[in-house]
């Protein structure tokens, strides 16, 4: 299965350079982990829990592409021996954080408007369930696969985007058509690796949030346990990294849509 090799490949690539890759997620994640322990120690009410759940994923969704795009310029970098110092690390991030944002915020959108609907009908019919026959769990179970495949292929179609946009300085449009069009050949192969790792990151989160419950929340606990999360995630990237590699090196140029540089 050539999902596998490429997971495989992209492990090797991880443990190579796992030293500067620590280095550069620490010092994006740090700052923005000491910030949410102490906001929520000192700020945020005890009775604030229902709203206070959302505020990493608002967070993330904008802080976290300020720093992939330093990421995606260090897997470049070490896969073609090229230096990228640290003092290139904010002016990356700067200049590529609003593309990487609506890159993000489109994929969401499409997720939603894919796979939203049939999420919501399976969640209706798990609340049905327990009052009627097995059929509405049937339904359930087959309509939230189809919302979490429909995810998955969103993902993957649009999953070289980021790079086109900051290896190549690509416009948002033209990095979303190019990959669109690369991504057609290789979608179900990339959507296994993307499954098989956001599993294997959906495990080591539950395992760690276990780990951390056990100690009573320690913060330090707490704070080291969100850093080694957002170091392995970088994997995923590394696979898309990998993608990006072969499609660039396996695909024929033409027919490709013409682009601007950003």
């Amino acid at each position: 299965m050539q999902a596998l090799a490429r997971i495989r490949e992209s492990l090797a690539f991880f443990k190579a350079f796992a030293r500067p890759i620590t280095i550069l997620v620490a010092a994006y994640v740090i700052p923005l982990v000491l910030g949410d322990a102490l906001y929520s120690h000192f700020y945020v009410p005890p009775d604030a829990a229902r709203w206070k759940s959302w505020v990493p994923l608002a967070v993330g969704l904008f802080y976290r592409p300020f720093y992939h795009s330093c990421l995606i310029a260090l897997l470049s970098s070490r896969e073609t021996g090229r230096p990228f110092p640290a003092a290139l690390w904010l002016s990356t991030s700067l200049r590529f954080w609003g593309r990487l944002v609506a890159i993000d915020m489109v994929t969401y959108l499409s997720i939603l408007v894919a796979a939203g609907p049939a999420a919501l009908l399976s969640a209706g019919f798990t609340a049905a369930g327990g009052q009627a026959s097995q059929t509405f769990v049937f339904l359930a179970s087959g309509l939230l696969v189809m919302a979490i495949l429909l995810s998955l292929m969103i993902v993957a179609r649009l999953s070289l985007a980021s790079f086109f946009a900051v290896l190549e300085d690509r416009r948002l449009k033209d990095a979303l058509k190019l990959s669109l069009l690369l991504t057609r050949p290789l979608a179900k192969e990339i959507m296994a690796g993307a499954a098989i790792l956001y599993l294997a990151l959906f495990t080591a989160n539950l395992a760690l949030g276990g780990v951390v419950a056990l100690l009573d929340g320690n913060p330090v606990a707490a704070i080291v346990a969100n850093l080694v999360l957002a170091v392995v995630a970088v994997i995923p990237l590394i696979l898309f990294f990998r993608y990006y590699g072969i499609v660039k090196k396996e695909m024929p140029a033409a027919p490709l849509p013409p682009v601007e540089p950003g």
